[in-house]
């Protein structure tokens, strides 16, 4: 074989390039498209157009001014509805709180001191000693105990060891039953015919004295 003949033989030889080169096609405007890249390009421009006319439009501040105003009563009396049931249940959690622990008599709510003290007295009033019974009623009585005060309105009518009053024993009686002394009732109301409307008007105003006195002692002792 002549070296003509080799070239040739070597031009017309297949041979794999070592890198893959992407062809830079350029179209002219008198290059031609297929049918196919057509399609695409109407399908693109058609769903950029829809995309376009399906896009909401900016909402108007003046609207939604509007929308807000609508509601604004709606809303007031769903605020007052919801203000009136949380006082319902407020009340109605207290009252439950108040029958579960039942608000105690003023006597029953005394610190134990006053119990003693009259416990005292009632020694002192077994073996006739009723200047000291006397004293330690009265510390009971003005600590807020019932009994006590009791004791004091019948010592002043019977003048155990204090001077006899039918006023100072009214005084006594009258807060006896404030303070939930049944018995102190019947006995103020017989000591009330004995005194006149001047003695019953300062007796009465004594005893409103006595019990401001009485309740500044219970606070200072809580």
């Amino acid at each position: 074989m002549d070296a003509t003949a080799a070239i040739e033989a070597d031009l017309n030889e297949e041979v794999e390039p070592d890198v893959e080169l992407t062809p830079n096609i350029e179209l002219n405007a008198n290059d031609e498209l297929t049918e196919l890249e057509i399609e695409d390009l109407a399908e693109t421009e058609t769903h950029i157009t829809t995309a376009n006319l399906e896009s909401p439009e900016p909402e108007n501040a003046d609207t939604r001014v509007e929308s807000v105003t609508e509601f604004e009563p709606i809303l007031d009396k769903m605020l007052l509805v919801i203000k009136d049931l949380t006082e319902q249940v407020s009340e109605l959690t207290n009252q439950v709180n108040q029958l579960k622990n039942p608000t105690p008599s003023k006597s029953d709510s005394l610190k134990p001191s006053a119990q003693k003290m009259f416990a005292t007295g009632v020694y002192y009033a077994k073996n006739k000693d009723y200047i000291h019974a006397a004293k330690w009623f009265r510390r009971s009585a003005m600590a807020g105990h019932g009994k006590a005060m009791f004791y004091l309105g019948m010592m002043f009518i019977k003048e155990q060891g204090l001077p006899q009053s039918l006023i100072h024993s009214y005084v006594w009686m009258s807060l006896a039953q404030v303070y939930d002394v049944s018995e102190a009732k019947a006995a103020k109301n017989e000591i009330q015919h004995k005194l006149t409307a001047r003695e019953l008007n300062l007796a009465q105003r004594l005893a409103a004295d006595r019990y401001e006195d009485i309740e500044h002692e219970l606070i200072k002792l809580r």
